[in-house]
């Protein structure tokens, strides 16, 4: 049977046995918490996807980009390698979508987990993220540290309208939401759906461009005033490590839990045991 010392040692070695032990007590655990702390509020930063040459690398990720907008001109008709790269995994993954797929919760739960990215302008993917945010608790979305193209928003006419109607549109207008929120793409025909098909058939005058479109439809419409310059960029995301299981957890801390079993293993040198250690048996001729 083993039990605990009911009493302080006398004797100064044993005293000093003993403050020593509990001092490394106060200084493991302490050490232990800090670096726990440290550890939770400090994310880690490998595998991030900061540029077009870290997405391309990854042929298996879904770059999901506006159909007929700049995401989709601006990769596709840059001649850097990278760029074609990503192109071929849009072609492959089909990640040229409208708006409501683009920005859908399934989309973003793709993103979350580090199946997706988005590329989209800056202002766009950081409020859908703000708002995922709150739906997905076991993740985080982080922004790309390299921007991939910046271009100016503008506003775009018809062509068919009259000059006089050109100057008095620039000079007073009202702005009407439109009933279609996709730029637009071009038929087989040659006409165009969303804002840039309502262009077409006069059913609007004016559109106002959040994302620029590429420069196909400028047989349609032209620009006629340059707003805020927008930059698109990467939207990416991973699982956090705090949201992994309790052996995720505890591999972070592979050695204190080592040191803790060995000390659980060992006989405690401050536990007297029946009948003494071998050592006092020997001493008494046992």
């Amino acid at each position: 049977m083993a039990s605990a010392s009911p009493s302080t040692p006398k004797r100064v070695s044993a005293r000093i046995v003993v403050g020593s032990f509990w001092l490394l007590v106060i200084v493991v655990t302490t050490v232990v918490a800090g670096q726990m702390k440290a550890m939770m509020m400090v994310r880690e930063e490998a595998d991030r996807i900061d540029s077009m040459r870290h997405l391309a690398a990854r042929p298996a990720m879904k770059p999901y980009t506006i159909a007929g907008s700049a995401g989709v001109s601006s990769v596709r008709d840059s001649k850097d390698p990278d760029y074609q790269k990503v192109w071929r995994m849009m072609q492959k993954h089909k990640a040229d979508q409208p708006t409501s797929v683009v920005l859908a919760d399934k989309t973003m739960r793709e993103v979350v987990t580090g199946k997706a990215v988005l590329i989209l302008s800056r202002a766009s993917v950081a409020a859908r993220a703000t708002a995922a945010c709150a739906s997905f608790k076991r993740g985080e979305f982080y922004l790309a540290r390299e921007p991939m193209f910046k271009f100016n928003s503008v506003f775009y006419l018809s062509k068919r309208l009259s000059a006089d109607r050109r100057r008095d549109i620039n000079n007073s207008y009202d702005l009407i939401p439109a009933r279609d929120t996709q730029w637009g793409l071009r038929k087989e025909d040659g006409n165009w759906t969303g804002l840039i098909g309502m262009v077409q058939r006069d059913e609007v005058g004016l559109a106002l461009s959040v994302i620029n479109p590429s420069a196909e439809a400028e047989d349609v419409a032209f620009g006629v005033q340059i707003f805020v310059p927008i930059e698109l960029v990467i939207l990416a995301g991973r699982t956090s490590w705090s949201s992994g299981s309790i052996l995720d957890t505890a591999r972070i801390f592979s050695w204190q839990a080592a040191t803790m079993w060995a000390l659980i293993e060992r006989p405690c040198p401050f536990i007297r045991r029946a009948g003494g250690t071998s050592v006092h048996k020997a001493a008494r001729g046992g």
